[in-house]
């Protein structure tokens, strides 16, 4: 399944591998990783820092094979480029393109109408909290500028995606390090801690 995929075979420009690596990348690394833990917390206590390290390391592993699939099975444009992703590996390696289909209007309403919904409002509401500028200003701006990547079409998404990723994914590993290395002396004491609230011991 890994190594049939017409993207393996004669494919020699790997910067064109990075940018859809780094689409895929900008929909696991957002204000999700952010406003969705401090969710967590207050709702689930410090218990829920321990299975969210669980679910983390399944979600690595899983989003990792995803990324590979949708690169060894996409597949060329007539004008040029490529198309992949999901859809295209579970209709040309699981042989379903029935449940590629289906696959494909989900995510298609999922991101048109909760995902962006979602991390719009919380952005929104971040800045007003900080900066006390209205919601309705910072939605007329994030609308504005979103709509001069997607409107320039797929070839600009991923020109966009390949440049923020690696700046927005390298931020926020030196904001978790810096943090951590500040409070290294509650490291342990605290992971002690959040592992008992998880299993109520």
């Amino acid at each position: 399944m890994f190594w049939k995929g017409p993207a393996l075979r004669g494919l020699k420009d790997t910067f064109l591998l990075f940018r859809p690596f780094c689409i895929s990348t900008a929909s696991r690394v957002g204000v999700g990783n952010i406003a969705g833990i401090a969710i967590a917390v207050v709702t689930g206590g410090p218990g829920a820092i321990f299975w969210m390290w669980v679910i983390a390391t399944l979600g690595a592993a899983s989003g990792f094979i995803e990324s590979t699939l949708a690169q060894i099975y996409k597949v060329k444009k007539p004008g040029g480029g490529f198309m992949g992703g999901p859809a295209y590996y579970i209709k040309n390696a699981l042989g379903s393109p029935f449940w590629a289909g289906v696959f494909a209007v989900l995510i298609s309403v999922t991101y048109a109408l909760i995902f962006n919904s979602v991390q719009a409002n919380t952005i929104s509401l971040s800045i007003e909290t900080t900066t006390g500028l209205k919601p309705a200003y910072t939605g007329l701006i994030l609308a504005i500028v979103t709509g001069l990547v997607i409107f320039g079409g797929m070839t600009r998404i991923a020109k966009v995606a390949s440049f923020m990723v690696p700046f927005m994914a390298g931020a926020y590993l030196l904001l978790a390090f810096v943090v951590t290395c500040m409070n290294i002396t509650e490291v342990p004491s605290r992971s002690a801690h959040d592992r008992d609230q998880s299993l109520q011991l």
